[in-house]
């Protein structure tokens, strides 16, 4: 078995992450592997194909946040569920706008389009999964020649025959702006009027039926919001608005009893005085137990929400448990380089999303946008979209990739990033994740002012992740003189081991586990240790009792042992 696993990784293992900050075409591309659609760096493999020509559109703003179109099965992780608004009318009016619902049952190999959500006119769509993992699609519609927020659901996994739930009225007039998440079999969401609201269908069975409208006076838009479900807790982060005493600032909400009271909302971010980073447009939020994490973006901005795309931005974390509760820096870039005519309310980093890995340890997924320096004509930059990873909850992340514009060609506008909240691993391929964005030749929305041109729906897979944490148990000063891979303990376990090694020398270095056919089931660590020795613990919960095979691999050793789960 030693030898079958040494064979498989002389396939899959070359360099460590090696995409940050690299340019268009440059000279990474002889690092890795191009075939097709498909760039490797052999540890990363990066998919980028179109779902469907069903997916091509003129009307090219997707979101004015966040965005949450993608949804993967947590319990069928072959199945994947999308939604995309598309309309093949070029425009000015787009009279059939519509949101467009698409479902792959093979992992994303391919994809279908099973139809419109609405049969009328629609847009900005979310989605979620009800607990048979049916799709749930919030967006705006018209009912009755009355524009309003409706959730449209799906009657079984991947049907694609939506049955439309109008929220009820608010003062007599219809909320737009879905947005939310589904949990214990409610959903729970964000609707926006003059001010913005949370409220929980508790039956999901049309016609629905609704807890009632809880006012959140402070928050901008339903839009830039976030909801997430954890133990005993529903949060709700949001951006402040002009009707808040501080405009700008991120604050979060929770709820104990599922919606019926929330508590009083604490701040996350101020503005800051000395350059006046605000929160602009872009936040997601996710769990771990009942411990929230959100993400978020802040740029240049003045108490009155003016903003100044051409000044620096960053992508922030925040979580109690991390940087003693202060937000902690994802990325940053300086201001826009483009004349910028198109205004898209993006700034250099931008938009962020969350996903998590289904799997032990959990980890936390963002991906993000951020602009390139080449613009188009009329001066728009560029953008592609960008990934990292956590596995310890936000303490340490990985290197910063860039998932687009990686092979050869013209360059493209890839904006409105989604990616699943739940995400896999497969024997073959690893940890993965699972995304969507909208690609263009031309940078920036015909809706603000751009050159017409067609976008398209493209899926990303990103396979081999491997997240960084900081349950490693290190001791630099006993340094051995030969590399060392020692017996797990304790072994058999259930579910947790400790596997302890030895490097004589600084070394980029890789522990795996794989199963009994030789289908690889963790990527423990992928990261450069100095020399010394290691102890770190590996969890099995979520995989079935039998023999694994732990690997230590470096770039002068090689070396696997055995191990036994027994539940």
């Amino acid at each position: 078995m030693k030898n079958v696993i040494c064979l498989l990784l002389i396939v899959i293992t070359a360099s460590a992450y090696g995409f940050e900050d690299v340019k268009h075409n440059s000279s990474f591309m002889g690092n890795g592997e191009i075939t097709g659609n498909i760039y490797s760096d052999g540890i990363l493999t990066i998919t980028l194909s179109e779902v469907s020509p069903s997916g091509r559109t003129y009307y090219d703003l997707q979101s004015n946040g966040s965005a949450h179109m993608i949804e993967q099965d947590r319990f069928n992780p072959n199945k994947i569920h999308a939604v995309f608004m598309v309309s093949t009318d070029p425009g000015p009016s787009w009279s059939n706008r519509n949101a467009r619902y698409f479902f792959t049952s093979d992992g994303g190999i391919n994809w279908i389009f099973k139809g419109n959500v609405n049969a009328e006119r629609s847009g900005f769509p979310v989605i979620a999964l009800s607990s048979d993992g049916s799709a749930i699609v919030g967006n705006n519609t018209t009912v009755n020649g009355l524009a309003s927020a409706v959730w449209a659901f799906d009657t079984s996994p991947g049907a694609g025959n939506f049955i439309p739930v109008q929220p009820p009225p608010i003062n007599g007039n219809y909320p737009l702006s879905p947005n939310g998440i589904v949990s214990n079999n409610k959903l729970f969401f964000t609707v926006s009027l003059s001010s913005s609201y949370i409220n929980v269908c508790l039956n999901l069975n049309p016609p629905g039926t609704f807890l009632g409208y809880h006012q959140e006076n402070e928050m901008s838009n339903s839009i830039l919001s976030a909801i997430g479900a954890g133990t005993g807790k529903i949060g709700l982060a949001y951006i402040t608005g002009n009707t808040s005493s501080i405009p700008g600032a991120v604050k979060l909400t929770e709820s104990t009893n599922e919606g019926v009271t929330w508590g009083a909302p604490i701040i996350i971010w101020l503005p800051n005085n000395i350059d006046s980073l605000a929160a602009f447009r872009g936040i997601d939020i996710t769990y771990s137990g009942s411990n929230p994490r959100v993400v978020f973006e802040v740029c240049k901005q003045d108490p009155g929400n003016w903003y100044d795309p051409k000044l620096p931005s960053k992508i922030m974390f925040w979580s109690p448990e991390v940087n003693s509760g202060v937000p902690k820096l994802i990325d940053s870039a300086g201001g826009l380089s483009g004349s910028n005519p198109t205004n898209d309310a993006f700034v250099s980093v931008c938009r962020p999303v969350f996903g998590r890995g289904y799997f032990s340890p959990m980890p936390i997924y963002i991906a993000y946008h951020k602009a390139r320096l080449d613009t188009s004509d009329i001066g728009n930059n560029y953008f592609d979209i960008w990934f990292t990873c956590s596995g310890d909850e936000g303490n340490l992340w990985s290197p910063k990739i860039r998932l687009t514009n990686l092979l050869p060609g013209p360059i493209k506008d890839f904006r409105y990033v989604s990616i699943s909240s739940t995400n896999d691993v497969s024997g073959n391929e690893g940890a993965r994740a699972h995304l969507i964005v909208q690609m263009d030749s031309i940078p920036g929305s015909i809706v603000n002012g751009a050159p017409q041109s067609l976008a398209k729906l493209m899926y990303i897979k990103i396979a081999g992740i491997s997240c960084p944490f900081t349950g490693i148990i290190s001791n630099n000063n006993d340094i051995p003189k030969d590399f060392i891979l020692k017996q797990n303990y304790p072994n058999p376990f259930n579910p947790k081991t400790q596997i302890e090694f030895g490097l004589p020398v600084q070394s980029f270095t890789r522990v795996i586990v794989y199963n009994i056919v030789g289908e690889k089931v963790s990527d423990i660590i992928s990261q450069t240790l100095n020399a010394g020795t290691y102890k770190i613990e590996w969890d099995g919960s979520g995989l079935p009792s039998g023999i694994y095979f732990y690997l230590l691999e470096t770039e002068k050793y090689t070396e696997s042992r055995k191990m036994m789960l027994l539940k």
